[in-house]
């Protein structure tokens, strides 16, 4: 949700039917928002608005602003359905739409939990959330905990729509090695079928612990670069790998995860920072 305004107050009243909770995400993560304010054209974390622990089905926060006129982003919850969201604002305060993103067209991802944001502490600690405020892009993020699996279905869905890169970082959700071979190159194929100039990144699976750093999890990266040097050999000069178990390899992994497989914070950051050297390295915004 992003807008501009000069109020110095900001009320939101929030209705999240049905909440659920899990041990390995916060409930800030779960039901709550967090907010950023633009300073010097660059999105800067200005607070939370965090639900109560015994949330049932609403809750009310304010939060205090600076004065004049400032650009707002909240960032929606992560885990939970929200149906309804009232934001108020001091009586008399002006409300105009946020600038247009500099790069309107979305970078589109598409992955498991980790892209979906499983345990960053709050919504805005996704590695796409991080990537839109460093490169001012507008973006859609298709991470489905436990459930992307590439069926034809989603992968249908995703070849017909527009955005100006795709990354595909579903390793950890297919059910098998098998799965993925059978699903990893076709899911490139469709994607280049509508959009022959897309850059397209390929992620594998992070390795956060060393009980993944298994000959499982090495056949499954060799598929994934199997995809990765088939579509170089096919003449594809705009697709990029990304290895998850090497981007962490200079660091502690268990500093950069929540559970042993979902980055946390700084794993998040860590993976932003990965990606946005592709997009950098590569002009490919």
């Amino acid at each position: 949700i992003r807008f501009k305004t000069n109020s110095e107050r900001l009320v939101i009243r929030v209705s999240v039917p049905n909440v659920s909770t899990r041990s390995i995400i916060t409930m800030l993560n779960q039901a709550g928002f967090d907010l950023y304010q633009t300073v010097n054209g660059k999105q800067e974390y200005f607070g939370c608005l965090y639900p109560p622990i015994d949330l049932t089905d609403s809750y009310t926060k304010e939060e205090k602003l600076f004065p004049g006129e400032k650009e707002l982003t909240i960032n929606m919850p992560l885990y939970n359905d929200v149906s309804d969201v009232w934001i108020g604002l001091e009586k008399g305060a002006s409300l105009l739409p946020a600038d247009d993103y500099k790069y309107e067209k979305p970078i589109f991802f598409y992955g498991s939990s980790i892209t979906h944001g499983a345990s960053v502490s709050r919504p805005g600690q996704t590695y796409e959330a991080m990537l839109s405020r460093r490169f001012d892009t507008n973006f859609i993020n298709l991470g489905f905990a436990s459930g992307a699996k590439a069926e034809d279905a989603i992968i249908e869905y995703m070849a017909a729509q527009d955005y100006s890169i795709f990354v595909s970082d579903y390793d950890h959700n297919a059910p098998s090695a098998e799965h993925l071979e059978a699903t990893h190159e076709k899911l490139y194929k469709a994607i280049r079928a509508t959009h022959p100039d897309v850059p397209y990144i390929m992620i594998t699976k992070p390795i956060l612990h060393y009980k993944l750093d298994n000959e499982i999890n090495d056949r499954r990266r060799e598929i994934i670069y199997t995809t990765y040097k088939n579509a170089i050999a096919s003449g594809d000069k705009n697709v990029y790998l990304i290895d998850g178990k090497e981007i962490f390899s200079d660091i502690p992994t268990g500093d950069c995860s929540a559970d042993s497989v979902h980055p946390n914070d700084l794993g998040m950051h860590i993976m932003a920072n990965a990606i946005a050297e592709v997009i950098e390295k590569n002009n490919l915004l």
